[in-house]
């Protein structure tokens, strides 16, 4: 009861197909998924109803039967519960037991005697066969098929077969009274090989079918003399029988044992047997609740005498004889042969027993405490004293090499003795001092000595130290059928030596950190490690591969007392301590005794699929079916998984995903996943299960998850917030341009009136100053050169500022053409001057326009005016062609006329008084280009100017 069961006392159990168990209990009936109890309501119309329940019953159409033992049959069908035995007439009945056939009729024995009910759909027919007698209390299995169509059933009157021809009676007859009883039987079972058991008061017999239909020969269990109480037989062919005072019993042939409250049974008192499907047997008792019987890794010692029950196992080793010895701590040594313990006795005080070993002769040696070693040869013992025998020294570790010598290792130093035979005052003593662990050889030859003080190689009788240990207490040194060496030490963990280099395993590479005495492999591909905590099993391919470092996984499980231990401490300080059986069987020596594994089942079944239990949503519990929607803001999210493990639910394992949140698998022995303020999204989560150390199932279960954003979360609001940035981007947009203008027309109107001003007042007074100039000019030409030369200057320069006016005003009031593409500025430019001096002007264009800045337009466009007007008004030309020609990273303007051009040589007097070329090659230089003038007498003038585009480009 202290673990959720509702009585202590149980009476039927049964099992729903590859699930959980259901317990009848006289408290009502529970279910149990091998890890808690749950309670089932007898009728589901009674929340408070808690009857006794005899019998359980699930039907092959999924319907729950529930014998109770003043109600009646109980039928739970689709939710519903129905009193069967109420509806056909019979009240307060109370059931013993229930059964369905081959056919489907389901059989129920009662105190007033054996019923047949006939289903038809959700309807039930009930016929009393009151002729076969009553079923007293005490009767817990009243039925039993017999594999060909009938059906034996035990009332208070006898044993019954009822087959199509009829109904015959078995009188039991028992040997012991010397006279046949028809109402001594108490339990019937039918097994697989056709055998008929029937349980008495005080008794155990078997019915062996016979060439007749009805005949069957009775025999006997011998010696068996408990009372009978239930009956039920397993997968390997034993029958196990229940009994009122005697606990639990199994039968294999002709011999059975017992299990009492001596063996760890809570009563000796077994009401009711169920094996499962895991093979698992479960024990209802009378007081004491669920017991379990199961098929484990490991297997306890039993039957062995009082002496080597109450001391520690030390030592083991088995000989090539297959007997198996034991040193104890305390009560000396023990012989395992054939089956039957003996104690061998050795001359003195040889109670303690440190260590053993057989050497290539086949004789066995034994090494005590403080009493030498003793020989076990032609079937004696023979004491050898060394010399060296004390209270504070011991022989500690013995090893028998593979070229017939022998080495004793004591508290005090190694003993080497070359011909094989130990004996006082001989051999080399090596490591002098040092207190010895543990022996070994390897394959080159050489002996690897385990101290107190650090791990030594013996070659001859050269000694060297192995450095690097990750402890210098060795605690065992083994090598597996590979031929890797393993070292334990007192730090815990395993050492790998990879020839004098240890290379250690722990926690931090996914290794168990515990002190381990002893590795053995099983010749399987496993190895097992004995350790301080329990027996660690592991693939040896794995743990190689760690130790390598080619793999960062290890795959273990750590078996202990649920898994057959007597205790989960190994002890490892006498040598060896665990052996290798002939058979497989590996042995091992615990706190409580010693333990051995089970050939056939060492490594567990493949597990159950895991399946999604349930979900908890902010601690609120959820049904979990094909998909999981989570409301916004969902702060934790707790999934549920379990996969069904009556056998050994400890040593489950599953890793779980939560795809497209997770980037792998999570690996745990809980059975729940917690998720915390999860992203609006959809996801899956997926589950797997196995046993400890096996591999992972096929069959992974999962459930799609979606997360409900907020309004703000989803797409469509940002979708909505993209809309109005966007809405607000053009409006502001179209602000600025609006504002632009405005200011832009600002500045244009006062470029206008500062231009009309300029043109109005500046270029007038230009003008006059011109006309002035000429006529001064003239009036001095003849007479004095000097002042005409002068007058001429003058007027040079004005025509130079009236052109300067000029563009300027042309750059005042039209602005376009400085942010236009270059061609249709200088098109602009030409048409001005053509319209106004009746000169064919033409321009062409070569090559793709590239954008330019709107400053490398203006001076280009200054240079192309210049160039024209200087033409003009110099060359009297009636052609002017302007070439605009564009290239991969350069352009060129030239603006050609066919005028009278002028001599090369007179360039220089061409220039002097006019500043037209020198402010283009100015222009031309702030482009970072040139320009060169062409020209010839009578040929025309060519202007050619070469700008990058570096410098040029928009935005550059």
């Amino acid at each position: 009861m202290e673990d959720g069961l509702p009585q202590s006392e149980l009476r039927a159990i049964t099992q729903v197909p590859g699930g959980r168990l259901l317990i009848a209990t006289y408290g009502g009936v529970a279910s149990f998924d091998g890890l808690r109890f749950s309670p089932i309501r007898v009728d589901a119309k009674d929340p408070a109803a808690s009857e006794p329940v005899n019998s359980l019953l699930l039907s092959r159409s999924g319907d729950l039967w529930i014998g109770t033992d003043d109600r009646g049959i109980i039928r739970q069908t689709a939710g519903t519960a129905v009193n069967v035995s109420e509806q056909a007439g019979f009240y307060q009945e109370r059931i013993r037991g229930l059964f369905e056939d081959a056919t489907g009729t389901i059989w129920a024995a009662t105190h007033d005697g054996i019923e047949r009910i006939t289903v038809h759909g959700g309807t039930q027919s009930v016929e009393l066969l009151d002729r076969l007698g009553p079923v007293s209390g005490d009767i817990t299995t009243p039925f039993a098929e017999d594999g060909r169509g009938g059906i034996f059933v035990l009332t208070s009157d006898g044993v019954f077969h009822l087959t199509a021809r009829g109904v015959h009676i078995h009188i039991v007859e028992h040997h012991q009274l010397h006279h046949k009883k028809t109402g001594d039987a108490v339990g019937i079972y039918f097994d697989r090989r056709g055998v008929l058991w029937v349980g008495l008061r005080d008794g155990l017999v078997r019915l062996i079918p016979g060439k007749g239909t009805d005949e069957y020969t009775q025999e006997e269990v011998p010696e068996f003399r408990s009372e009978v109480t239930v009956l039920a037989g397993d997968y390997q062919g034993n029958m196990w029988v229940g009994t009122r005072n005697q606990g639990l019993c199994r039968v294999t042939g002709s011999k059975f044992s017992c299990w009492t409250t001596k063996d760890g049974l809570e009563d000796d008192f077994v009401r009711s047997l169920y094996e499962d499907d895991e093979h698992n047997l479960w024990v209802g008792l009378s007081s004491g609740g669920l017991a379990r019987w199961r098929i484990a890794t490991l297997i306890p010692l039993r039957d062995e005498p009082r002496e080597l029950r109450e001391a520690q196992p030390a030592a083991i080793l088995q000989d090539h004889n297959g007997y198996l010895w034991i040193g104890t701590w305390g009560n000396g040594l023990f012989r395992l042969k054939d089956g039957r313990f003996q104690s061998e006795l050795l001359t003195g005080n040889s109670s303690a027993i440190r260590t053993m070993e057989e050497d290539a002769a086949g004789n066995v040696w034994i090494g005590t405490w403080f009493n030498g070693l003793f020989r076990y040869k032609n079937g004696g013992f023979e004491h050898i004293l060394l010399g060296r025998e004390t209270l504070t020294d011991a022989i500690s570790a013995l090893l028998s090499d593979k070229s017939g010598g022998f080495w004793v290792g004591t508290y005090t130093g190694l003993l080497h003795y070359a011909d094989g035979v130990p004996a006082k005052d001989k051999g080399v003593l090596l490591l002098k001092d040092k207190l010895i662990t543990c022996l070994a050889q390897n394959d080159d030859g050489s002996i690897l000595v385990g101290t107190s003080a650090g791990l030594y190689r013996v070659v001859g009788d050269t000694v060297r130290m192995v450095a690097g240990l990750s402890h210098p207490y060795v605690l065992s040194v083994s090598i597996d059928n590979a031929r890797n060496v393993w070292v334990g030490t007192k730090g815990g963990g395993l050492d790998w030596l990879k020839g004098d280099h240890p290379v250690h395993l722990d926690t931090t590479n996914g290794m168990v950190d515990y002190t381990i005495f002893s590795v053995l492999d099983d010749g399987q591909g496993f190895l097992w490690m004995a350790t301080s905590r329990g027996i660690v099993r592991v693939q040896r391919q794995q743990l190689e591969e760690l130790a390598a470092q080619k793999s960062r996984t290890l795959d273990y499980v750590l078996l202990g007392k649920a898994d057959g231990m007597p205790s989960s401490e190994c002890l490892g300080v006498a040598q060896p301590h665990s052996t290798r059986a002939k058979d497989g069987t590996l042995w091992f020596a615990t706190a409580k005794g010693l333990v051995h594994t089970d050939p056939d089942g060492a490594v567990p079944p493949a597990a159950h699929p895991a399946e999604l239990t349930g979900a908890l949503l902010d601690d609120a519990s959820v049904q979990v079916n094909n998909r999981l929607e989570l409301s916004p803001g969902l702060e934790d999210l707790v999934f549920q998984f379990n996969s069904q493990n009556l056998a050994n639910p400890a040593q489950m394992e599953f890793r779980y995903k939560l795809d497209g949140y997770d980037r792998d698998w999570t690996v745990t022995r809980f059975r729940g996943a917690h998720y915390r303020k999860l992203p609006p999204g959809h996801y899956r989560f997926l589950v797997d299960a196995r046993n400890a150390g096996s591999a992972w199932n096929d069959e992974v279960a999962g459930i799609g998850v979606y997360q409900r954003p907020y309004f703000y979360q989803a797409w469509w609001f940002y979708a909505l917030l993209c809309v109005a940035a966007a809405v607000a981007a053009v409006r502001l947009f179209r602000w600025k341009l609006t504002r632009a203008k405005g200011e832009l027309g600002v500045v244009l109107e006062e470029r206008n009136r500062i231009a009309r001003e300029w043109h109005d007042t500046l270029m007038a007074g230009f003008a006059a100053i011109a006309w002035q100039m000429e006529t001064t000019a003239r009036l001095l030409g003849g007479e004095n050169g000097a002042a005409a030369k002068a007058c001429e200057l003058a007027r040079s320069m004005v025509r130079h500022c009236q052109t300067e006016a000029r563009r300027i005003l042309w750059d005042l009031r039209e602005n376009e053409e400085a942010t236009g593409p270059l061609s249709s500025a200088l098109s602009n430019a030409l048409k001005l001057l053509s319209a106004k001096e009746g000169v064919d002007m033409r321009l062409e264009v070569e090559g793709q326009e590239v954008p330019l800045a709107p400053g490398s337009v203006h001076h280009l466009v200054c240079i192309g005016q210049e160039a024209v007007t200087n033409a003009l008004r110099h060359a009297v030309p009636s052609i002017i062609s302007v070439h605009l020609q564009y290239h991969a990273d350069w352009l060129s303007l030239s603006v050609k006329d066919d005028g009278r051009g002028f001599r090369a040589s007179d360039k220089l007097a061409a220039l002097y008084g006019h500043f037209g070329i020198p402010v283009m090659e100015e222009r031309a230089r702030k482009l970072g280009g040139s320009l060169r003038v062409e020209t010839s007498a009578g040929n025309g003038t060519e202007i050619l100017v070469h700008v990058p585009f570096r410098m040029q480009v928009q935005g550059g």
